[in-house]
């Protein structure tokens, strides 16, 4: 993992700790940016967390605490674990949180933007290929039934990407 991706899930979860409603969106947006799965994770961990239980640390090594969040009384919760009985440890509630409303409600927006940057970067990719195909035709080279390939292939390519988003882009 790199740098940029710990330090990006840092301030998701400093966020979370601090009760800073107004920067979680901004934070979520700035792992989009390093990392996209994680950006669905997180998201995803921040909109259904569940109560915590123990876990059990036998055979496993934790070289960091899994980034984990959780829903009690309305609030979302970063999850701290501590040391319990052997072989496990307990989850507790760490910082104030945010109230559950709060962060639906940045999830969905930092989703919306998420997803309108993908569908101009798809538009984007849509422009920048026609524009290829048009100089690599002008090429003196260009043997046209080979660039006819390549053309339908582009087109499908955008066309499944567009179909992965599920609507037009």
């Amino acid at each position: 993992m790199s740098d940029a991706y710990e330090q990006a899930v840092e301030r998701v979860n400093q966020v979370v700790v601090s009760g800073n409603a107004e920067g979680l969106k901004r934070t979520l947006l700035e792992l989009a940016a390093v990392d996209p799965d994680a950006f669905v994770k997180v998201a995803s961990a921040l909109s259904t967390a569940t109560e915590p239980r123990p876990i059990c640390t036998v055979g496993l090594q934790f070289y960091s605490t899994p980034l984990e969040f959780f829903h009690r009384d309305g609030r979302v919760y970063a999850i701290v674990y501590t040391g319990a009985q052997w072989l496990t440890k307990d989850p507790h509630a760490s910082g104030t949180g945010l109230e559950l409303a709060d962060v639906q409600q940045a999830v969905a927006e930092a989703r919306k933007e998420h997803d309108a940057r993908i569908e101009d970067l798809i538009r984007q990719l849509s422009n920048h290929a026609q524009e290829l195909l048009q100089v690599v035709g002008s090429h003196s080279a260009c043997d046209q039934d080979t660039k006819g390939f390549a053309s339908n292939d582009l087109q499908r390519g955008l066309a499944l990407l567009r179909g992965a988003l599920g609507r037009s882009a």
